[in-house]
């Protein structure tokens, strides 16, 4: 079988949508259909740390990153420290409209300047000697400054990165030569129109260090293949093998449905079963509602979300089951 040809068992992504209860959102149409083949990838690109080393120097200290989003640093004065591999950037809310990245570290010792997020006060002041910035980096006071007749204080500014934002996320770059945000993010904003990320706000930030390579962590968040190993018991739920990847120059996407069963499930859920995986209630519990006869699941579920939040989106109709 050609690569082109493989398909997983049941039904795709697309094939779900023709049955969503509401109009589909055209952006959910659109697929890649790239063929990457089937070649294997050394190990040594997990292991080797001097591919790693290289990675640093080629990915993260090259491209546009998201450090933080806007209502992080609301008030002129509010800073938020961001770390990528050995590096760390200070992000500032400059003045009002006006954000500013820079090297993370006192230009005296090379203290790092913030050691956590959160209001700087007027100034930005190392903990260390005392010398302190203003919020647009340039030099605002060296303590004792007679001992230090050769600091030209115009030319003793906080070296900068470039920072830009796109829908209420802030990207830093630490290449000066980058191309802008606008062009490297490419379409992806047009993906996103519908959702209006810049209305929206960090309701909770989790994080957690793993003991791995990157690139591990993140094709495990990527694909749901492994959900038939690692979580069986959201499988009634979850149309694993049903995702639909797609790539796009600088960005890719991973949609798996919910509220459908794998195809991979050796036996038929009901629609009641498939609502109850959903809702994570265990054959001991009582269901959290009974699902009308002739309804499924998946538009049962779509429903409640959308009377959840009727009284805040006022076009909460126009977003289809997906």
């Amino acid at each position: 079988m050609a690569i082109s040809e493989a398909k997983s068992l049941g039904i795709t992504y697309q094939d779900l949508l023709d049955a969503d209860t509401h109009a589909v959102n055209p952006i959910l149409r659109l697929q890649s259909n790239e063929d990457f083949g089937t070649h294997e990838v050394d190990v040594d690109r997990y292991l080797s740390q001097e591919f790693f080393d290289l990675e640093v120097e080629k990915v993260w200290r090259k491209v546009w990153q998201f450090a933080c989003r806007e209502e992080h640093i609301p008030n002129v004065g509010d800073t938020y420290v961001y770390d990528i591999a050995d590096e760390s950037i200070l992000v500032v809310r400059s003045a009002p409209g006006e954000i500013r990245a820079f090297y993370n570290a006192c230009l005296h010792r090379g203290r790092q300047l913030r050691e956590e997020s959160g209001y700087s006060g007027e100034v930005m002041r190392c903990a260390f000697h005392g010398f302190a910035w203003h919020h647009d980096g340039t030099l605002a006071e060296i303590p004792s400054a007679w001992d230090f007749p050769h600091v030209e204080p115009e030319k003793f500014c906080l070296p900068e990165v470039q920072v830009d934002s796109w829908g209420g996320f802030v990207f830093i770059n630490m290449d000066p030569d980058a191309e802008s945000l606008e062009s490297f993010l490419g379409d992806l904003p047009s993906h996103f129109e519908k959702w209006a990320p810049k209305a929206k706000f960090v309701q909770a930030h989790v994080a957690k260090v793993l003991r791995c390579n990157w690139k591990v962590a993140q094709e495990a968040f990527n694909e749901a293949f492994h959900v038939t190993a690692t979580h069986p018991q959201i499988m009634p739920s979850i149309g694993d093998q049903n995702s639909q990847y797609d790539s796009w120059g600088n960005f890719s996407r991973a949609m798996s449905p919910n509220a459908t069963p794998s195809p991979y499930l050796t036996w038929e859920p009901t629609e009641q079963e498939v609502f109850d995986a959903f809702t994570d209630r265990r054959l001991d519990q009582d269901p959290i509602m009974e699902i009308p006869e002739g309804a499924t699941a998946r538009a049962t579920v779509a429903a409640g979300a959308r009377e959840a939040r009727r009284s805040r989106v006022s076009n909460i109709d126009e977003y289809c089951d997906a």
